[in-house]
């Protein structure tokens, strides 16, 4: 097999996505479509039952990146979004919207 130069192709960063202070908000329009793909690997929906057995839509991030996590925590108060936020367990941190008001939001904004 051939060598491939190291430089060829190759896009070095020098620091983590989302590290910086307000990367998001920096990326401007773009920032709720990159929300709604890290939902796509990180993000989950469920629904929960109320204590009277109804279904109860959830939609749930979780990941173990703090700063990322607290950026997009508020990004979604910005916008108005309902966010239960937790860390779960040391490092991971979770962002919950719970109910059919948060849920259809999300499906309308994000």
């Amino acid at each position: 097999m051939g060598k491939i130069a190291p430089t060829a192709g190759v896009n070095r960063q020098t620091t983590t996505p989302g590290s910086g202070p307000n990367a998001l908000l920096r990326i401007g329009q773009n920032t709720k479509h990159i929300i709604r793909g890290i939902f796509d690997t990180d993000g989950s929906f469920y629904l929960d039952k109320t204590p009277s057995g109804n279904p109860y839509p959830c939609i749930c991030i979780t990941m173990k990146q703090p700063s990322l996590m607290n950026e997009i925590n508020n990004i979604l108060l910005q916008e108005g979004f309902k966010v239960n936020s937790r860390k779960s367990r040391f490092p991971i941190m979770e962002l919950k919207l719970k109910g059919s008001k948060q849920l259809k939001k999300w499906i309308t904004e994000i």
